[in-house]
């Protein structure tokens, strides 16, 4: 059945999605929360503008993930410093997620987007094909190519001395 704009389940919807948009935005940008938010807030809300209904379940997300990679493709990414997004993990793990992030923001826009929309967002093949705009069997070949580029990235940050 499909969803109405107008449906009291929309905020449901919404909710259901807006910290998986968040995260997509906050790596493919370099981490500042205050620009991701304003992204994200936008996102929504055009594509709630543009559609009437939405069938499919996930729809949605595939609709809001597909115009937050489109303008974070027109932002340059500056990483950020903060390492907010850390604090709920312990001690311990932070210099390893820190390592990650820092390999992660290395790699190239397209590879960073595929892995967090895939390993992050569990977002389908087909999903990432149509918000990349690429064919499906570019996305199952691009997706074990971007992990091997995050590791080879994490290997270089790793030699460093993190």
């Amino acid at each position: 059945m499909p969803i109405a704009y107008n449906d009291e389940r929309l905020p449901l919807l919404i909710g259901e999605h807006q910290q998986k948009i968040f995260a997509l935005v906050v790596y493919l940008i370099g981490g500042d929360p205050t620009k991701a938010y304003e992204i994200a807030s936008t996102c929504f809300a055009e594509t709630l503008r543009a559609v009437s209904s939405l069938e499919r379940k996930g729809e949605t997300l595939v609709k809001v993930a597909r115009a937050a990679v489109a303008q974070c493709r027109q932002v340059q990414m500056i990483p950020y410093a903060d390492d907010a997004d850390l604090a709920a993990h312990p001690p311990e793990r932070r210099s390893a997620l820190r390592m990650v992030k820092k390999a992660l923001f290395a790699l190239d826009f397209d590879a960073r987007a595929i892995l967090i929309l895939r390993d992050q967002l569990h977002i389908s093949h087909r999903d990432i094909a149509a918000v990349l705009d690429i064919p499906e069997a570019h996305a199952k070949i691009r997706a074990p190519q971007a992990r091997l580029a995050l590791r080879k990235k994490l290997e270089e940050v790793l030699s460093r001395g993190g």
